[in-house]
């Protein structure tokens, strides 16, 4: 989205959405600490989770070609997809293809695409999974901030959420990594 516009602009763009999300993180927060309403406490660690994921969202739609370096996203030996299966990733596919979250990154789905969209949807995973690090990262300070003010439902929910918005995306681009590895290897491995 913002990819294209020249570097001053874009450290710009997410300096002013990193100082919104801290804001509105910060508000979050600290109406979670004050909080002694269960429910709302669940509400507010849920918004708090999406103002994170939605400023990771803001930074890789302006550094699209933000990466880890290239040993991060190399299939390790245990990874398989049988562990993948163990971990239930295939349930969670079916969750995600059959909700609203199909429609926040179209990128990173093969149906009804053109072979040489293969490569394309390989570095797509790539950046989706760089996303959702990025998003556990920064979710790891109000965890701990929950933490250590002893606010053990918001403390929990951020974990859940986090697990649920960020981790398992995770395993799924490494999984469907795995998958195109196994059918599409010459393809993708072409200098």
């Amino acid at each position: 989205m913002f990819n294209h516009l020249p570097t001053f602009v874009k450290f710009i763009i997410v300096l002013c959405g990193g100082l919104l999300a801290y804001w509105l993180g910060g508000l979050m927060l600290q109406s979670i600490l004050l909080q002694s309403d269960p429910l709302v406490e669940i509400g507010l660690s849920f918004v708090l989770c999406w103002i994170i994921i939605g400023f990771s969202w803001l930074f890789f739609q302006t550094f699209k070609f933000f990466r880890f370096h290239s040993d991060y996203y190399r299939i390790r030996r245990f990874e398989n997809l049988r562990l993948y299966s163990v971990l239930l990733t295939k349930q969670f596919q079916t969750v995600l293809v059959n909700s609203f979250f199909k429609y926040l990154n179209k990128r990173v789905y093969l149906k009804g695409r053109k072979r040489d969209y293969i490569k394309v949807y390989y570095t797509e995973t790539k950046q989706a999974e760089t996303s959702h690090v990025f998003s556990i990262v920064i979710t790891l300070v109000p965890t701990v901030i929950c933490y250590l003010n002893q606010q053990w439902l918001a403390f929990t929910m951020l974990i859940l959420y986090s697990i649920l918005f960020n981790v398992y995306p995770i395993f799924l681009q490494r999984k469907n990594r795995i998958i195109l590895l196994k059918r599409f290897k010459s393809l993708l491995l072409e200098p």
